[in-house]
């Protein structure tokens, strides 16, 4: 081959690369110039225009709710997002949603079957736990829970703190911290007012729902009795004790799988639940600062419109 044919190849294949650079360069600057930056692609466009639906959607729904409470919140448990809500963050009076605090820090503390030595009641004896009964932990949790026995509550935060050497309210305290539950603090065990102007216990209604979801989550135990409208439990001495449950409308919230009331006079009337909504679909509902009933119609209220919601998407 002659250098001139190579020579000639040569130039060829140059004035080809040559080319297609000339012709990248132009459409790198036809886009810079003429296209304008960041603009969404039809699939962008569509996801943005169904999210953009989906909240409207959500909007009028959520103008479906009046309820009495102060706050509420409406929490998806698998997905970690708020449905609906109203001052969700607003730290207020638990009451006896601080029972559930206590009974996680008990459960941490000690095992379901440890002893629990009853003492003299500080309360009017209602019958649900009498002094100087003897109770496995786990038993007497359940009474607790279910009853919202104040008694209860103090028995076993005495007898496990002490058991355990521990400061039980400060063990309370620290688990509130470990679980990032920012607004929640303890005075007591039981949620009671100490007086008129202070609470026994705070926190808000998204921290309630988190408490319950990493209770759900991880201790599920907890909860199993809380769903019943009547439980009996025997003690270590043989007696058996029937609860009913605090919540009036524990046969009215379908899939219930937890319940806690709490009322006192700071507080207002408190409730929280969770209840699947669908297939495996945990949804927590907590009204705080609602009255002695309104929590109950607070509550079914927020449950019928987030069905309504589900089904609608």
């Amino acid at each position: 081959m002659t250098n001139k044919i190579k020579n000639k190849r040569i130039n060829n294949e140059t004035i080809r690369k040559a080319g297609s650079l000339l012709i990248s360069f132009g459409l790198m600057f036809l886009a810079f110039f003429f296209i304008p930056p960041n603009t969404p692609t039809v699939k962008e466009q569509a996801i943005k225009q169904a999210e953009s639906k989906q909240e409207a959607r959500k909007e009028a729904f959520a103008r479906q709710i009046d309820v009495e409470a102060k706050a509420f919140v409406v929490y998806d448990i698998e997905s970690g997002q708020i449905l609906f809500s109203k001052d969700e963050k607003t730290i207020l009076p638990l009451a006896s949603l601080t029972k559930i605090m206590t009974a996680l820090t008990a459960s941490d503390l000690a095992k379901n079957d440890t002893m629990v030595n009853i003492g003299d009641s500080k309360e009017k004896n209602t019958g649900i736990i009498t002094p100087k009964e003897k109770w496995g932990l786990e038993k007497l949790i359940n009474l607790t829970l279910v009853s919202s026995s104040n008694f209860g509550a103090e028995s076993i935060a005495s007898v496990i703190g002490a058991s355990t050497q521990t400061n039980f309210i400060g063990a309370m305290n620290q688990k509130a911290k470990i679980l990032g539950l920012e607004g929640m603090s303890f005075t007591n065990e039981t949620g009671l007012d100490i007086n008129n102007a202070i609470s026994g216990a705070n926190g808000s209604a998204l921290d309630v729902a988190k408490l319950f979801t990493y209770v759900l989550k991880n201790k599920p135990g907890i909860f199993e009795a809380t769903k019943f409208k009547v439980i009996t439990e025997t003690s270590l001495d043989n007696k058996n004790h029937t609860a009913i449950n605090t919540n009036e409308i524990i046969n009215k919230i379908p899939g219930l799988i937890a319940s806690k009331t709490g009322f006192t006079n700071m507080a207002g009337g408190n409730l929280a639940i969770i209840a699947n909504l669908g297939l495996r679909h945990p949804i927590a509902f907590v009204v705080m600062g609602s009255s002695e009933k309104g929590r109950f119609a607070d509550t079914e209220k927020l449950v019928q419109v987030t069905e309504e919601y589900l089904s609608a998407n």
